[in-house]
């Protein structure tokens, strides 16, 4: 019979089970306790909580649990109940792996759910770093507090002072693996606890306390081993931005879900799901519930709903940019066909696995290492390009995969340019096919004027009206033909190279289509480099490098039915849509599926709209009319 079999717990009741520690007079007796079930609302339930890392699954010690020898235990969490044990008193503490009957999936969903609660109730949260059970050095004479020893420490750097501490903080990381900070669920139980100490070997300290011990260690250089400098490198970072998130959390504010997921990136857990229900307690209440812990649930389901409660919770697409980018589908049969899956996926080159049962849009978070807003895209936001000013304020999950989202629709993809290799010398047919494109773009953009659909903001009339005649009289100075064709481009480029014999190719015939097609320079005159982008006055091909650089080399150029030219992931189709979705911070590139919904191809920039003064993607110049045929809804899988 289970030991679980006489302590039901009664969800209705928020009920939880603890286990009563019997006391011990030497290190190496039996470990013995008792399960009791108690209602966590009661404020007469007391107990400490016990948050600490599972480590080796498949090497077990066992406890004696309700008078039951022979419950298994994990050897960390067996070295913890060891060190917990009180001499003459017993101890009740919440611990998960006994608590809860990991084989009950319902019992296992409710009690997740109530992590949250669990650890803020808790009268003190014990981190367990791990045992360290070997002799202790000798202390030459240092007594006293924590707090005396981490003052002598600073005033007289030196091995010999502070040594029981160190020694059995290092011993104890050097020997249990994985580490406590590398576990998911250590930021919700950390930032829930009233109060903390943190418990390694023989040791103990309160929270801010060993926080000082690892900054200690780290600046004095204690031990110059360079594996375990690193290890607590690692520590030190990792309690710093728990630190933090559990000051915020502590002070009620708001805290980006998407930021709390991307910072738990590298985290561990034995069960995927609890990479997200590690974080439930620091979500909004309706984002918990709709993402309420079930063990049952498919992984891609609950990957794919804790990516739209992100969308949702914080008003941006900004996780669409962790969705590596990939070569077209293959396969277009259904909600979750993947697009990863081909030799040549970026994700290969980055060495990222993406389940390829996520729909398009889905974030994988076992392998979560890219995000496209994490590279040079990010600063080329910050400081040269202009961001879409939208909130995501309708988001809609269908169910199977399937979420719906509006924007508006800008321009369909009318030919694409696989550009492998991205520098300044480029290859005859390299030189060929560019200038292709770009006259036909010159000729769709004389044709159609999608000039039009952008308005110039933040910039004072007068000077507008004085540069649009400056440029009236430069188009009338040259003299362009009545077709631009790839010869005119070529013609006009080899005028250029005899001038410079370093021409960056590329990015003077991007030049040249900007006067074709009648939109503005890139850059505002005067323009310098700055922030260590390599970005000059006409540098567009700077942002195509840079942009290419951020797909690992990926980049494809194309240009639309209207004239317009931008580079977005490689493998797209004619057909595909260029459009603007609420929430998304730069355009974004949709595949359309057999059924009316649409793959999701990853964000593009679009030349000639996104340099800062230009409210690029507001379309407040359109009439009402226009606006509207182009706003919809889009749904994506």
């Amino acid at each position: 019979m289970s030991v679980y079999s006489n302590t039901p717990l009664d969800a209705s009741k928020k009920e939880i089970r603890l286990l009563c520690l019997e006391p011990a007079s030497n290190i190496n007796d039996e470990i013995s306790g008792a399960l009791t079930a108690a209602p966590l609302s009661n404020s007469a339930t007391k107990f400490e909580a016990l948050s600490y890392t599972w480590g080796d699954s498949t090497e077990t010690r066992t406890i004696r649990v309700n008078g039951k020898a022979g419950h298994a235990v994990t050897d960390n969490l067996y070295y913890a109940l060891r060190r917990l044990r009180n001499r003459r008193s017993k101890r009740t503490v919440w611990i998960d792996a006994v608590c809860i009957n990991q084989n009950d999936f319902n019992e296992k969903g409710n009690q997740v759910a109530m992590m949250g609660q669990i650890y803020s109730r808790a009268s003190r949260v014990l981190i367990w770093m791990g045992e360290s059970d070997k002799a202790e050095p000798a202390e030459p004479g240092v007594r006293g507090s924590v707090k005396v020893k981490y003052w002598k420490l600073y005033r007289q750097p030196n091995a010999v002072l502070f040594p029981r501490h160190v020694y059995h903080f290092v011993e104890a990381i050097r020997r249990t693996m994985p580490h406590w900070w590398e576990r998911a669920w250590v930021v919700q139980e950390a930032a829930c606890a009233k109060h903390i100490t943190v418990m390694f070997g023989p040791c103990e300290m309160r929270w801010y306390w060993f926080y000082m011990l690892l900054y200690g260690i780290w600046e004095d250089c204690i031990y110059e081993e360079t594996a375990t400098k690193k290890k607590v490198s690692e520590a030190d970072d990792a309690v710093s931005r728990i630190r933090d998130i559990k000051n915020r959390h502590q002070k009620k504010e708001e805290q980006p879900i998407t930021a709390l997921m991307w910072s738990a990136r590298h985290s561990q857990a034995t069960v995927a799901h609890d990479k997200i229900y590690s974080l439930l307690a620091m979500m909004p209440e309706e984002e918990a519930e709709f993402l309420r812990p079930n063990y049952e649930e498919p992984i891609e389901e609950t990957f794919t709903k804790a990516t739209c409660a992100a969308i949702r919770t914080d008003g941006t697409l900004d996780i669409l940019g962790w969705v590596p980018f990939r070569d077209a589908p293959e396969n277009e049969q259904g909600a979750g066909t993947n697009a990863g899956s081909s030799a040549t996926d970026i994700g290969t080159e980055l060495k990222i696995w993406r389940n390829p049962k996520l729909p398009s849009w889905a974030v994988d978070f076992t392998t979560l290492k890219y995000s496209l807003f994490h590279t040079s895209v990010g600063r080329l936001l910050e400081n040269v390009w202009d961001e879409a000013d939208t909130y995501a304020d309708y988001v809609k999950y269908l169910g199977n995969g399937k979420l719906e989202l509006r924007g508006c629709f800008l321009d369909t993809v009318e030919a694409g340019v696989q550009l492998e290799e991205i520098g300044n010398a480029p290859t005859p047919a390299d030189e060929e096919v560019l200038c292709g494109l770009l006259a036909r773009a010159s000729d769709s953009a004389a044709e159609h004027n999608p000039v039009s659909l952008f308005s110039v903001g933040d910039k004072k009339p007068s000077e507008n009206k004085d540069k649009e005649k400056k440029r009236e009289r430069e188009k009338k100075d040259k003299k362009k033909p009545s077709s631009f064709c790839k010869d005119w481009y070529k013609h006009e480029l080899e005028k250029l190279k005899e001038k410079d014999a370093h021409l960056d190719y590329f990015a003077h015939g991007l030049i040249l289509w900007e006067e074709t097609a009648d939109f503005p320079p890139a850059f505002p005159d005067g323009y310098e480099h700055s922030f260590g982008l390599a970005l000059g006055r006409h540098d567009w091909y700077g942002h195509l490098e840079l942009y290419g650089r951020a797909m690992a080399g990926k980049a494809e150029m194309f240009r639309t039915e209207t004239g317009l030219v931008g580079v977005a992931p490689a493998g797209l189709r004619e057909g595909d849509l260029v459009a603007l979705l609420d929430g998304g911070r730069l355009p974004v590139v949709l595949s359309p599926r057999g059924d009316g919904g649409f793959a999701f191809r990853g964000y593009a920039y679009v030349h000639g709209t996104m340099e800062r003064g230009y409210q690029n993607w507001s379309l407040r110049e359109l009439d009402d009319g226009e606006r509207k045929k182009r706003r919809r809804k889009f749904v994506v899988y």
